[in-house]
């Protein structure tokens, strides 16, 4: 609902006006419990937002709202594709672009504090993980069209990822998406491939 409202002048204006009464009831909440510097105040906010921890608040609750829209737009990517990797993929790639309505459109509408861009990149990492995970937890039974499909999915998903976020480490990525095994097993399938091509070529002469 957000990524939809921020497509439009007349839904950011909406949304603005829905950041600001969640700061204010925010601001409201800190005078209670006492008067603060404004530094301390934008650290709270980041924290409360969950980038640093937090608890409770207008702007946790505004936070489990936007978790609970990504993992409803991550649930689509696989509902109904069963083991159908290309689908998966597509799918994947297209949630992916989402990061680019938040970082020139969404990310405006709320205040620097917020860190949406971070917040938004994060979550989608951990959600395209996850769904890599599931798929490359036992890469032996990939075909191997399926993982050359997947290995050359992942250059392309860093380089729009490098290009979308600020912080992006590469490294990190591969070996969290299992990179490695997928590696392997693909290494252990063409060695396999080539001894029974060299035996059947043997037995024929």
């Amino acid at each position: 609902r957000v990524l939809e409202l921020c497509q439009d002048s007349g839904g950011r204006v909406v949304l603005v006006k829905a950041i600001r009464i969640i700061e204010k009831e925010a601001e409201l909440e800190e005078q209670k419990r006492g008067h603060r510097s404004e530094d301390t105040r934008d650290d709270e906010a980041r924290r409360s937002f969950g980038l640093r921890g937090g608890r409770g608040g207008p702007r946790q609750w505004c936070l489990r709202r936007l978790e609970t829209s990504i993992a409803r737009r991550f649930q689509m990517v696989t509902r109904g594709a069963g083991s159908d990797m290309s689908t998966v993929l597509e799918r994947t790639t297209d949630v992916i672009e989402d990061l680019a309505t938040v970082k020139d459109l969404l990310s405006p509408c709320f205040p620097p504090h917020y860190d949406i861009v971070e917040f938004y990149g994060g979550r989608y990492k951990e959600h395209v993980r996850d769904i890599l995970d599931k798929y490359t937890r036992n890469p032996e039974h990939l075909s191997l069209g399926d993982i050359l499909l997947i290995m050359n999915w992942m250059s392309l998903y860093e380089e729009r990822f490098s290009l979308l976020l600020e912080e992006f480490n590469r490294t990190e990525l591969e070996k969290n998406m299992g990179m490695d095994r997928l590696l392997v097993t693909y290494l252990e399938v063409v060695r396999t491939m080539m001894k029974d091509w060299t035996a059947s070529i043997i037995q024929q002469d």
